[in-house]
């Protein structure tokens, strides 16, 4: 509705801001959208490279060591890292660096009865996402896999709740 209304109402005040903000947050077109299928983990490089407040990850695996090398070099920096991660296997061979690191948060593996964390998304700076289907594994470069980045604050709450959601959950569990 509010968006109808800020539409109905565009052009009529050219000294406001609306029209700006109709199109930052509610014009589709305007939706910074990048798809990749090629060189997936140099896009996200590029991405994290630039990040100066925060990086939230969560994917269901995570092996890449130049990932994790450039994590901890932005969390030298001051950019708050948080991961979260299935606890199996395939993740043991960063575990115990990552949690030396970084904030993590681990999924339970072993209650069948639970979901699969099968996310695999990073929000960067609360005003980023890149989210598809590569996991930050070694593997994963090899794949036919995809990633999109979006450039959208709106868009990046909605995976920072769902961030926290998760998260919230895991804490629950622990207490």
């Amino acid at each position: 509705q509010i968006l109808e209304l800020g539409k109905k109402m565009s052009g009529k005040y050219p000294e406001s801001k609306l029209d700006e903000l109709i199109t930052k947050y509610f014009d589709s077109d305007s939706l910074g959208l990048i798809s990749e299928f090629e060189n997936i983990k140099q896009f996200i490089i590029s991405e994290l490279s630039k990040a100066k407040y925060v990086i939230w990850v969560a994917v269901a695996w995570f092996t890449d060591k130049d990932l994790a090398n450039l994590l901890y070099k932005k969390a030298k920096q001051g950019v708050n890292i948080q991961i979260l991660l299935n606890d199996d296997e395939i993740n043991s061979t960063l575990k115990v660096k990552l949690k030396e690191h970084f904030e993590i948060y681990f999924t339970p593996s072993d209650d069948k009865y639970k979901k699969l964390m099968h996310n695999k998304f990073c929000i960067i700076d609360l005003e980023k996402v890149i989210h598809g289907s590569y996991n930050w594994t070694n593997k994963a470069q090899y794949n036919n896999e995809t990633i999109s980045i979006i450039d959208s604050r709106l868009e990046a709450k909605k995976f920072a709740d769902q961030f926290l959601k998760i998260k919230q959950g895991l804490k629950a569990r622990i207490l």
